[in-house]
């Protein structure tokens, strides 16, 4: 499973454009090959400790060795991972499942799935879950609510006041206090206010597809292009001067690609200019 992902990963870099695309995938297979050298080294220590300790314990019972074992086992099951994302990037669960971090992300899971995979998250992120054959449920933790998955692409994001859940594919099922269990279907979202427990429906952006870590923009309009740019940064982008709004647009943006590089794309598409404007960002023609 990974290896294929690797592949289509590697894929999504565009022939021409962003000369970074590149190295952000690259650091993100990168990443990946890590967490796998991590495991691997994990589990080879773990075998030679089993050795060991086996051959120091050959002369006890046969029933007291198996306590032991028991006991061995029971300590990796309930032993974590914890990931925290000193840059923006894809990492990969022990299930083979992949997940784009944003810089200050924080993650936690098991070495090891047993039955439910359970993780927990702090901070936005973007999931392709893996459909087990054992149909094992996948059950992501945010601080204010749960999302129950099988098999799955997915992005979460939230703060202190707002959960914003969007399916790319498959089904979720989104668990908080408030709102109890709510299923949703492909290109659907939904926002939940921590605060009130007051939840409303959404559509996914027109034009806008999710293709392993990289968002496809095909014939977007540029009013749903800078809503989809608020919503995957967070940050406001306002139009100045800029009266013909019918252009589409076509391209990508990765899950780790930065603000600046996507509004250096438009800008340059548009022939146009971008300023900082308070917290946010304001896009204007120059005046000839």
């Amino acid at each position: 499973m990974t290896d294929g992902y690797l592949k289509k990963l590697w894929d999504n870099v565009p022939e021409e454009g962003d000369p970074g695309t590149g190295d952000r995938i690259w650091n993100s297979i990168c990443n990946i090959i890590r967490c796998q050298e991590r495991r691997r080294e994990k589990r080879r220590n773990l075998s030679l400790a089993a050795i060991s300790s086996v051959a120091v314990a050959a002369s006890l019972l046969a029933g007291v060795f198996l306590g032991m074992h028991l006991g061995q086992e029971n300590y990796i099951d309930h032993k974590l991972e914890y990931i925290i994302a000193a840059e923006s990037g894809a990492y990969v669960l022990p299930d083979g499942s992949t997940v784009w971090m944003e810089h200050g992300g924080r993650l936690r899971f098991p070495e090891e799935f047993g039955g439910e995979r359970e993780v927990w998250l702090e901070g936005n992120a973007s999931f392709e879950v893996v459909h087990e054959q054992d149909c094992n449920p996948f059950l992501l933790h945010l601080a204010d609510a749960d999302i129950r998955v099988l098999g799955t692409g997915f992005t979460v994001r939230q703060d202190s006041c707002e959960i914003s859940l969007a399916l790319h594919h498959g089904c979720v099922e989104f668990i908080a206090p408030a709102s109890g269990t709510v299923r949703l279907e492909p290109q659907q979202g939904i926002v939940y206010d921590t605060q009130t427990g007051e939840y409303s429906f959404n559509r996914f952006f027109s034009g806008i597809t999710w293709h392993y870590g990289c968002y496809r923009i095909e014939n977007a309009d540029l009013k749903g292009l800078l809503r989809f740019i608020e919503w995957q940064y967070g940050t406001k982008v306002s139009i100045c001067d800029i009266k013909d709004g019918s252009q589409k647009f076509n391209g990508t943006v990765s899950c780790d690609e930065p603000l600046d590089a996507v509004l250096d794309k438009l800008c340059y598409v548009l022939k146009i200019n971008c300023e900082k404007d308070g917290s946010g960002y304001r896009l204007y023609r120059q005046a000839d």
